[in-house]
This record gives C-alpha cells, sequence and structure tokens, in this order.
C-alpha cells in the first residue's frame, strides 16, 4: 500500500521510523513471547497506566543494576500447543517438555519477586498473579530423561516391557554372535558381523551360498553380492521383539495422552502465566534499553507542556553514532515552535526526537534525556515528514504534502502533538511562506503544540508578531561552514544557502550577482541575525568562562575544607598528646603523696601530717603549673582544654577527666558549677570544668538534652549501666574472680529519711567523686591497697565518710575488705549500703574525725 494511501495515524509512525524502535525493543526480549510483545507494544491513553509502566521499568532497570540476574530463561510460547492439546491432540515429548520449562519459569520468576517484594512492590504485583502449577510441572518433568525421552520412571508398565526388549535384543544378539562363530557357516558370509533390515536381525550372506542358509532374504547389496538374509533360527524371536516393541510404543502414547490431558485440566491457569510472562518479558526488554539509552522517566505533565533535558535521537544512539543532545520546549511561553538554519544541520533529527519521545512516553518506555524532562501525554502525535511523492496516485511532492497537512488539520486538537518538515515548500515560495503561516495559525488556534521546521523567513518574524510562536535556530560555523547540530531556543538560524554555494565552487560573479538579486532589505535581515548569534555566541563563551571560575572556586573549597580538617585533627592530636603529659604529672605527683603518706603512716605524728598536708597542696600547685607549661609548650596556639571543645550538654555521654572514665551527665552544667555524672553504676559529682564530650558521642542539642528529661534521662541511665555492666562483667572474667551474669550494683542513691537523719548526725556526707572509691575489677591485694591510699587522703583531706564500691561477685573482696576495715584505725564504724545506695556492692564508712 502506497504511504499516501494509509491512515494518518500508521503513516505519522512510519515516518518518525517508530516501527524500528519496536524491532530494537524486541531484539532485547529473552523470548519469542516477549519479542511478540514488543512487537505489539500498546500505547496507553490514561496516565495512571502509563505511569505504572513507566515506574515498572524502572524497578526492572533498577533491579539488573543492583541485583542478581532476573531468571528470564525457560518461556516458551505455548498458545499453539495449547490450542492443539484443546482440539484433543496429542502433545509430543518436546512440547510437554516445553510446557515443563515454562511452569518452572513461572515459578522462579514469582519467587524472585516474592523476595524482593519490599524493594519492587510493583514487579512483585505483576508477577504475584502466576499460577503455581509447581504439580504439574514436577509430573511431566519426572516422566523424561535429561536427554527429553520418555524414561522408565514414566510407569512401571513402561519399566517392564523395555526390560523385556532389552532382554530379547540380547538373547538375538547371542544367537547371532554363536551363528556367526560357528565353522560350519563361516565359508558362506560375506562379512562377519550383523545388521537390520526392516527393524529385523540379519546377516550378510554372499549371493551364490544363499540356499547354503535357510532363512528369509530382506535385502541385497546393491552391487547383488551380498544378501541380507534373516536366519530361520531367529525369525520368532524377531517376532517375539516386534510385539514386545509395539507393546512399548502403545504404552508410550497412553502416558504421552494422559500427559496432555493434565496440560488441557489447566489450560486456564497456562494461558493466564503466558500473558504475564509476556507482559514480565516486555518490561525486562524496556528496562534493558533504556540501560542502552542512558535513558530516564520523564515527569508526566498535566499543563501541555514539554520540556525535553539533553535530548537524544534514540535510533541514533542504539546505532552508536556521535549524538549531540538537545533541549526541545514546547507550551511554555509559545504554543508553536519554529525551527530554521542549514539544509543538513539537524532539524529533521530534532523534529524526529521530539516525536519518538512522545510516543515512547505514551508506550511507557524510558526516554533518552536527562532527569528533569518533562512530556505531557498526547492522544495523537502527527507528523509529515520526507517526500511522499506518489507515481501511482498521480500525486506531486507538493500535492502529498498538502493532503497530508489537510488531514492534520482536521484531526489535530489541544491533546496533540503536529510534526511538520519544511511546511509547504516545493511551490511558489511567496505563496508557500503565506501557505504556511496560515496553516500554523490555524494549528495554533485548535490548541495543538506544533514543531515545524523551515527555510521561510516570514516564518521567522512569527514570534515578534505572535506571543505563541516561538524561534529555535541550528547553530553553524560560518568560519568553516561546519553544523554543529546543537539547537539555539529563542533564536532563529541562518539557511547559509549562498555561503554553502560558494564554499562548494560557485564562481564570485556568479556569487556577487545573487547578493544583489537577494536585495538590501533581505541583506539587513541576514546581517541582523549574524549579529545575534555573534552577540549569542558571545554570551556563550562568556558562560563558559564564568563555569571554569565557579568550577576553580567549587575546588578551591574543597582544598580549604580539606585542610582544614587537616588542621582540626592535628589539633585534636596536639591536645591528646598534653592530656597524656598531664597524666604523667600527674601520676608522677601521686607517688611522691604516696610516699608521704606512708611516711606519715609509720611516724603516726599530727606535726608530720600537718607536714604532709602542706607538702601534697605544694605538689598540687606544681602539678598545675606543669600541665600549665605543658599545654603552652605543646600547643602554644590552641586554646586552653575548657576552650578547645564544644561545652557539655546535659543527657549525653561526656568524659570525667579525673575518674579517667566516661558516664552520662544529669545536670546542666550552664545552670551549677557542680554537675552530677552517671559513671556505670555510680553517681558522682564533680565540677563542670573537669568534663569533656565524649570522643564519638554524638552530640544532642540544647532542646534534646533538656525536653523530657525525665524520660531521656533515665534512658541515658539504664543504658550506660548496661554498658558499664557489660565493661565490669569482662574485666571480672579477665581477673577470674567474680562470676559472670551478676548484675552491677544499683545506682547509690540519697540516703533514705531515717538513715538520713541519723548519718547527718554522724556528719555523714553525699557520694561525690571524692569521697567514693571503685575497686571493681580488681585483685583482692591491689583493691585492699587502694583502699589503704585512699583512707589516708580521707583522712587527711578531713572526709566525715567515704564509700568503698566493690560489686557483688563471689563476695570475697567484700568480706576481704570488711575485714580490713575491722582493724583500720581511721575507721569509726561501717555498714552495707542501702538498697537506694547500692545494696551490698557498697560499703558506706565513716572515719575518725
Amino acid at each position: 500500500m502506497d504511504l499516501v494511501e494509509k491512515p494518518l495515524r500508521e503513516r505519522s509512525l512510519e515516518v518518525l521510523e517508530w516501527p524500528k524502535v519496536k524491532e530494537k525493543l524486541a531484539e532485547l526480549a529473552t523470548s519469542s513471547l516477549g519479542k511478540e510483545f514488543c512487537e505489539r507494544l500498546p500505547f496507553w491513553e490514561d496516565e495512571t497506566a502509563v505511569s505504572r509502566k513507566l515506574q515498572e521499568t524502572t524497578e526492572l532497570k533498577r533491579v539488573l543494576e543492583k541485583e542478581d540476574p532476573v531468571p528470564m530463561g525457560g518461556i516458551h510460547d505455548l498458545r499453539s500447543i495449547l490450542e492443539r492439546g484443546k482440539k484433543g491432540a496429542i502433545l509430543e515429548p518436546r512440547e510437554l517438555l516445553a510446557v515443563s520449562d515454562t511452569l518452572r519459569a513461572s515459578s522462579r520468576l514469582k519467587a524472585y519477586f516474592y523476595q524482593r517484594r519490599e524493594l519492587y512492590s510493583l514487579l512483585f504485583r505483576l508477577a504475584q498473579p502466576l499460577a503455581d502449577l509447581r504439580g504439574l510441572e514436577r509430573t511431566i518433568n519426572s516422566c523424561f530423561d535429561a536427554g527429553g525421552e520418555l524414561s522408565d520412571e514414566a510407569s512401571p508398565v513402561l519399566r517392564h516391557l523395555r526390560r523385556e526388549v532389552r532382554l530379547l535384543h540380547q538373547e538375538i544378539k547371542d544367537r547371532l554372535t554363536s551363528f556367526l562363530n560357528s565353522p560350519a557357516y563361516v565359508h558362506f558370509l560375506q562379512e562377519h558381523y550383523y545388521t537390520l533390515r526392516e527393524n529385523r536381525y540379519v546377516i550378510l550372506v554372499k549371493a551364490e551360498a544363499r540356499s547354503k542358509i535357510p532363512g528369509i532374504v530382506h535385502d541385497t547389496s546393491l552391487s547383488g553380492a551380498t544378501v541380507f538374509i534373516e536366519p530361520q533360527d531367529l525369525v520368532e524371536l524377531n517376532n517375539q521383539l516386534k510385539m514386545a516393541e509395539l507393546e512399548v510404543e502403545r504404552e508410550i502414547y497412553r502416558i504421552l495422552r494422559e500427559l496432555s490431558s493434565l496440560v488441557v485440566d489447566h489450560i486456564l491457569e497456562i494461558s493466564s502465566n503466558l500473558e504475564i510472562l509476556g507482559d514480565l518479558d516486555l518490561t525486562y526488554s524496556k528496562a534493558r534499553l533504556s540501560q542502552l539509552l542512558e535513558g530516564c522517566t520523564p515527569q508526566l505533565s498535566s499543563r501541555s507542556r514539554v520540556d525535553l533535558l539533553s535530548a537524544r535521537h534514540p535510533l541514533m544512539v542504539l546505532s552508536q553514532k556521535e549524538v549531540v543532545p538537545n533541549g526541545i520546549r514546547l507550551g511554555q511561553g509559545g504554543q508553536a515552535l519554529i525551527v530554521t538554519g542549514p539544509n543538513a544541520g539537524g532539524k529533521t533529527i530534532a523534529l524526529k526526537t521530539l516525536g519518538l519521545c512522545a510516543l515512547m512516553v505514551k508506550a511507557g518506555l524510558h526516554i533518552p534525556a536527562a532527569p528533569g524532562s518533562e512530556m505531557p501525554l498526547f492522544s495523537e502525535v502527527y507528523a509529515d515528514i520526507g517526500d511522499q511523492q506518489s507515481i501511482e496516485s498521480d500525486l506531486s511532492t507538493f500535492s502529498a504534502h498538502l493532503l497530508q497537512i489537510l488531514e492534520v488539520l482536521r484531526c489535530a486538537g489541544p491533546s496533540t502533538l503536529v510534526l511538520l518538515d519544511e511546511i509547504a515548500t516545493a511551490t511558489d515560495p511567496d505563496e508557500g511562506a503565506a501557505l504556511a503561516q496560515a496553516i500554523l495559525e490555524r494549528l495554533v488556534g485548535q490548541g495543538a503544540l506544533t514543531m515545524a521546521t523551515t527555510h521561510y523567513g516570514r516564518l521567522k518574524a512569527l514570534a515578534s508578531q505572535n506571543p505563541l510562536f516561538v524561534n529555535a535556530g541550528l547553530e553553524f560555523y560560518r568560519a568553516d561552514l561546519r553544523p554543529t547540530y546543537r539547537l539555539i531556543l529563542g533564536t532563529p538560524g541562518r539557511s547559509f544557502g549562498m555561503e554553502i554555494a560558494r564554499r562548494l565552487g560557485l564562481p564570485a560573479e556568479v556569487y556577487e550577482r545573487a547578493k544583489e538579486l537577494l536585495g538590501g532589505e533581505q541583506e539587513g535581515l541576514n546581517r541582523l541575525l549574524e549579529d545575534l548569534e555573534r552577540r549569542r555566541l558571545e554570551l556563550a563563551d562568556e558562560q563558559k568562562a564564568l563555569a571554569r571560575v565557579r568550577e576553580e572556586a567549587d575546588t578551591l573549597r574543597e582544598e580549604y575544607e580539606t585542610r582544614l580538617t587537616k588542621l582540626r585533627e592535628e589539633r585534636e592530636k596536639i591536645l591528646s598528646r598534653s592530656l597524656q603529659e598531664m597524666t604523667v604529672l600527674l601520676t608522677e605527683g601521686r607517688r611522691q603523696i604516696n610516699a608521704v603518706l606512708e611516711e606519715v603512716k609509720a611516724e603516726n605524728r599530727l606535726e608530720k601530717a600537718r607536714e604532709a598536708k602542706k607538702a601534697l597542696v605544694r605538689l598540687e600547685d606544681e602539678a598545675r603549673e606543669g600541665i600549665r607549661m605543658a599545654r603552652k609548650e605543646l600547643a602554644p596556639s590552641l586554646p586552653s582544654l575548657e576552650e578547645g571543645f564544644a561545652p557539655c550538654r546535659q543527657g549525653e555521654t561526656v568524659q570525667v577527666i579525673p575518674l579517667g572514665q566516661k558516664g552520662v551527665l544529669l545536670d546542666d552544667p550552664a545552670q551549677t558549677s557542680k554537675v552530677r555524672v552517671q559513671v556505670g553504676s555510680i553517681q558522682v559529682t564533680v565540677g563542670a570544668e573537669e568534663l569533656r564530650p565524649y570522643p564519638g558521642a554524638s552530640r544532642r542539642t540544647k532542646d534534646q538534652g533538656r525536653g523530657g528529661g525525665g524520660a531521656r534521662e533515665q534512658g541515658s541511665r539504664g543504658a550506660e549501666g548496661q554498658r558499664s555492666g557489660g565493661a565490669e562483667e569482662r574485666m571480672s572474667k579477665g581477673a577470674g574472680r567474680r562470676g559472670s551474669g551478676t548484675p552491677p550494683p544499683s545506682t547509690p542513691a540519697p540516703l533514705s529519711p531515717e538513715l538520713r537523719a541519723e548519718d547527718a548526725g554522724a556528719g555523714l556526707q553525699m557520694p561525690t567523686s571524692e569521697n567514693s572509691c571503685d575497686l571493681r575489677g580488681l585483685r583482692i591485694d591491689e583493691a585492699l591497697d587502694k583502699a589503704e591510699r585512699f583512707l589516708d587522703r580521707a583522712m587527711l583531706s578531713q572526709f566525715s565518710c567515704i564509700y568503698l564500691i566493690h560489686g557483688h561477685g563471689t563476695g570475697a573482696l567484700r568480706r576481704s575488705l570488711r575485714h580490713y576495715l575491722e582493724g583500720s584505725p581511721y575507721v569509726r564504724r561501717f555498714r552495707p549500703g542501702q538498697p537506694e545506695e547500692g545494696g551490698d556492692g557498697v560499703t558506706l564508712v565513716e572515719l575518725q574525725v
């Protein structure tokens, strides 16, 4: 059928090369069923359906990029097989195996997407309706061996009959071997082997000796020198073999008939599965096509607006040609796009790119454009492209184009896209330009989005006369007369016909005469267009320069941020070294203080104790001065320890510097200089300046630290208690002293009202970091030594009471410690802690004051 005789829609699809897109899509299918689904790819008219199909393609593309391979193998087009079965035909083994393979593929795909249903919900819903026919698949599969033949396991009768056949074959072969080796017949044989003729065993006998061996002649050689004789002694055995083989064939027929009947019984479920499998294979092909095109899901515009970003012609991309991406906009400030430029500059490619992208969206395909592209769902896409001259219909090029355009005018409306290539050419230029303008104005008036290519200067002026028209030109380098194929929106293009003719060898006098005939007005318009193009190129160069400056600024900013990060890391290292130096100084100070305390204990003199007290103060002053000097020496340009870290906040994990442990801050340092910290199962009171944020702990906002403080504070205590308990259990395992799983002592809380009144009279104090000593995790000798030193310091500090935290464990440390306290001259009395103070895991000691 001639192109002009086909319906308008079909002609438009052909000139846009839509069938080629479907062919490329079909090549990516994994089965003949999928290929057919691709070849009859439908257009969707409902926006919801289009959106769903696009998202299905997006999900499967993501599966291909991130998941294990999709098990698409084993799908067969069973429709002709099912049709034969429905008519009562016995299906052949290969047909039954095709059914089995397809059912197995259904089960695999359903399981594959079920396992990923949370990530790919649309594909899961697409595969979920697949009927579970694993029983039928196993039944068919169990009847065939690896070679596709009906196996002996298909039925007991078949197994028995085949055994009989094998035994008969063996018996006949044994007889033949004996016959061939018999001295009585060896001189009559032409060859020393046997063969088959008409499916019966025979031997090869010399023609002149055929009367010497009784039997039935089945054949002779071409030369006549050899006669194929079935010996008389084997006739009955051959007859039995034939009957046995007929029984086997009857049993095979019965089995195939039963299997065929099973398939027909499930014909509806199988047919439904085929539709789903074909749709899945189609979606798989769409996803692979999107990968090849580097496509994206466009936004479906509800405002009849086209905004293609870096769009490329799909067939050119698939043929691996170099493609220049272009932006195409319609319906936003202009309803008709008038594209001008030189021949072979890319006008028709741009036209087809828009048309194919519109059709791909209707078919649920990703488009070859950048993310963020926008495309409406057109009800129809009409195109008039190329030479449609028809000798059979006696139509000229102009007439054929005009008939097509007239039909477009009758059908175009608000939801249609019209693409016209070289509108109203092949006639008088003035008449053609006027006719083209009238046609375009009519299309715009009917609400159709229109893109047209032309060389008519009259159409370039439309944009300045009517805001519904927008110019676009194909870029062209005049210096070397080379097209760049870049579409420039907002600026008309020149045809450069005279320049190209001059470049191709047009004589100079002919060129000058043509310029003279062109007229001053047209020459002025060309100069204006050249000036606009020059200004546009200058602006483009400035934009490129600005982009380079921005890129350099971004690079410098990244380099600065990298250096700043390194400086911060170096600062942290310096501060860490400073803290280590402080620790060494404090350790040396403690050693000297302990030596003085030992001397005081040995002499037991009040004057010596006073001197020790003064020595202690002096050593503390020296330690502070040493720390200050260490800071100054190691980090002279850095802020102090307190200034170098962000302030601690209520509810976050902090490091208690004097204890060298971490804990949860319970009070707001902004409200008080002394704050409570939950260290493991113990609450201690320390100065706010003795805290720093714990490295690696997530910072909390001020509101998080205060708002809802009760619940969050309790949660912090519980979590920290669990961590402390875990650490205590690990230490006890290392020391081998406490049983695993023993809970840590509960948090020492303020005394009960009755005990508080009694202990207040005794001058007891609340537990703080200064009057508490944690002995957990130490061996008994280490714990007693630490407790003794702590008692010495407590006496010098004139504490009225102290808290010794030893935990529960096996009780050995608790008993040894209390035995030691009974003989200490410092101790007035001691008792276990109350439940709210930590219970029997804490011993409260009153000192001699």
